[in-house]
């Protein structure tokens, strides 16, 4: 290609034809080569409300982000809303020390359980308590919240309760697909609606719980000690010790993968490929709990004193080999014209 271009410089006499040759040269690349953005992250504690740590459990299309977080004293933890720079306290249900937000939908509603179970809707300033025991709490966009607390689960919506039995969901997507875990230990999918529970079976004829579900349908969980990727019918491992916790609509996934000394790490993994994310330097003990559909990653990792913090992993878009290619034409295009001028 370097000599081609040589060439074309030494016999072109005319700026206009080798600018156009270059062009044309340059819709051929694009026409034949995929434009990738190499992914970097980048790590941002988003500190505590006054006390040692925190933990970000979901993260929505806005870039807000829900967790728990403990006060000045460390003698409360109540639920967090971050957004834009600061960490907002959301309170607790009456005189409960203690609440954990855990999902929050593109409205901005968030759901979590304050201490002692129940579960609560959290919106425009307030927090609602639902009346149901329940530590797996989540919220799709059309504000339908489900949760389980290793007993009867619920559905809740417009302001009504169903209970779902034996069911132990985790997530629920905007279709009203719901999965979560089943009584016979198997991952299962569930649509609002219907009578009929599929089971989405295991990996390697042990058990499997599914922990979400993108709004394409594509589940992540973990089975047998291995996390798994299931999409149209089919179950793919993704790794030994390793467990898919989130899936955003692109198909990326977020989790953690342990290794022998017990220690977790967060990870992003798409297509086969598994990139592992930056900590805060100190023990490797980190988890990624969340990804939405621009690639902000969220989740906790531990500081060099020790304490866990929860923390958002930002993107950080790379020019692709195609435009440094690009931009390194234009000197050849000024030496040109200067050779010219000077004929």
């Amino acid at each position: 290609m370097q000599n081609l271009i040589i060439s074309s410089v030494c016999i072109l006499r005319n700026t206009k034809r080798l600018q156009f040759l270059l062009l044309c040269m340059c819709f051929l690349l694009i026409g034949n080569t995929a434009i990738s953005w190499a992914v970097e992250y980048r790590i941002r504690d988003l500190g505590t409300l006054g006390g040692d740590g925190s933990l970000a459990f979901d993260v929505n299309d806005n870039g807000q982000v829900v967790g728990v977080a403990s006060r000045a004293g460390n003698n409360y933890a109540p639920a967090f809303l971050w957004q834009n720079g600061s960490m907002q306290d959301l309170g607790t249900l009456g005189e409960s020390p203690q609440s954990v937000a855990t999902g929050i939908n593109n409205s901005g509603q968030v759901v979590g359980y304050s201490e002692g179970g129940h579960a609560f809707l959290w919106q425009n300033g307030s927090m609602q308590d639902l009346g149901v025991n329940a530590t797996n709490v989540a919220i799709n966009d059309n504000g339908q919240v489900v949760g389980s607390l290793g007993g009867p689960s619920f559905l809740w919506q417009n302001g009504s309760m169903q209970n779902l039995g034996n069911k132990m969901p985790n997530d629920i997507n905007n279709a009203g697909q719901v999965v979560g875990w089943g009584y016979n230990s198997h991952a299962f999918l569930w649509q609002i609606g219907l009578m009929l529970t599929q089971d989405l079976g295991t990996l390697y004829g042990g058990n499997s719980e599914a922990y979400a579900i993108n709004n394409i349908g594509q589940v992540v969980g973990v089975s047998d000690n291995h996390g798994f990727l299931w999409q149209n019918g089919l179950m793919q491992d993704i790794g030994f010790l390793r467990v898919g916790y989130d899936i955003n609509d692109i198909g990326q996934v977020v989790g953690w993968a342990g290794d022998a000394a017990g220690n977790n790490h967060p990870f992003l993994w798409q297509n086969g490929s598994i990139q592992f994310l930056d900590t805060l330097g100190g023990l490797k003990n980190s988890k990624a709990y969340a990804i939405n559909n621009n690639g902000l990653i969220v989740g906790y990792s531990t500081d060099a004193a020790g304490n866990q913090h929860a923390v958002l992993w930002e993107p950080v878009p790379e020019p692709s080999s195609l435009a440094v290619l690009v931009l390194g034409l234009f000197p050849l295009i000024g030496a040109a014209r200067g050779r010219w001028r000077r004929k």
